[in-house]
């Protein structure tokens, strides 16, 4: 990947957290699909998931801007990032913000308030995302990690993904319901990274490939 279309990726994954972060403070307020405030739960994943697929198209540029220093390692860590992230954020976010609202119309709260819950939800869905998300964290926790090392981009970026992966997992698996606004929090944390991660992609001025 030659240095321009790298900054260009950092301008795009900046931008691409700003309607994330919208669409996380958003459903700090949304409540249940079947609550009063419906158009805000919907916008609150229609703004997570459009931010998402810029993110995706632009995420890749982390791992080419250092992967000569974080080697097979990082490459595989940043595998399990894109993959998991795709499979446990933006899919669910794209089914409750298109199909949730309709089954609940359609059918019953019993069918349509739970179709994504790991606890009380299709027991392979369950399954799936329990895994899904186990393999996102632990790609956060050795990615964040590796490119601290790496110091290619910055350092103090790097830890704080993995600080947010490390809490991602303990904030799922913990063995109690967490607050809301709790919960959160390591996903804020995460964005806060990448978008500095970002940042520094669009404004290096030294060569933008890793030697």
């Amino acid at each position: 990947m030659s240095p321009r279309p790298i900054r260009v990726a950092g301008v795009v994954l900046v931008a691409a957290t700003v309607p994330m972060f919208m669409g996380v403070g958003l459903a700090l307020v949304a409540g249940p699909v079947g609550g009063p405030h419906r158009s805000v739960f919907v916008a609150a994943r229609l703004l997570y998931v459009v931010g998402s697929a810029f993110a995706l198209l632009s995420l890749p540029a982390l791992y080419a801007r250092q992967h000569e220093r974080i080697g097979l390692a990082g490459m595989i860590a940043f595998a399990l990032v894109f993959i998991g992230f795709l499979a446990a954020e933006v899919f669910p976010g794209a089914v409750q913000a298109f199909l949730l609202p309709w089954v609940y119309d359609k059918g019953t709260c019993a069918l349509g308030c739970h179709l994504l819950d790991t606890s009380d939800g299709p027991p392979l869905m369950g399954g799936f995302f329990l895994v899904a998300n186990l393999l996102t964290f632990l790609g956060l926790i050795i990615f964040g990690v590796l490119s601290a090392r790496a110091a290619v981009l910055p350092s103090a970026a790097g830890y704080l993904l993995a600080v947010a992966g490390l809490l991602a997992l303990i904030v799922t698996y913990a063995p109690v319901d967490l607050p809301i606004a709790v919960a959160q929090i390591p996903q804020a944390l995460a964005l806060l990274s990448v978008g500095w991660m970002g940042v520094s992609l669009a404004t290096a001025r030294e060569p933008l490939l890793a030697r």
